[in-house]
């Protein structure tokens, strides 16, 4: 996740390579610093799929993919 308010109007933070650039594909408002990082951490260890789902906006997919990566973790 990109902390937008660290780098206000521009994608990419000074000294950064272009060939490094962002492209921000969901953003979610949380009340605290505290929550956002937790969210963040949260959704790092997601599986690729879950991720995608959540990008897509399909949400009831979200429990139904946790499911299926249990059970091959298994």
């Amino acid at each position: 996740m990109i902390h937008l308010n660290e780098t206000p109007g521009d994608s990419r933070s000074p000294g950064v390579s272009p060939r490094f650039s962002v492209q921000v594909v969901f953003t979610q408002d949380f009340p605290s610093m505290r929550e956002t990082f937790e969210a963040e951490r949260q959704i790092k260890g997601w599986s690729r799929a879950k991720k995608r789902a959540l990008i897509d906006g399909t949400f009831d997919l979200l429990p139904e993919l946790a499911r299926n990566h249990q059970v091959e973790q298994r």
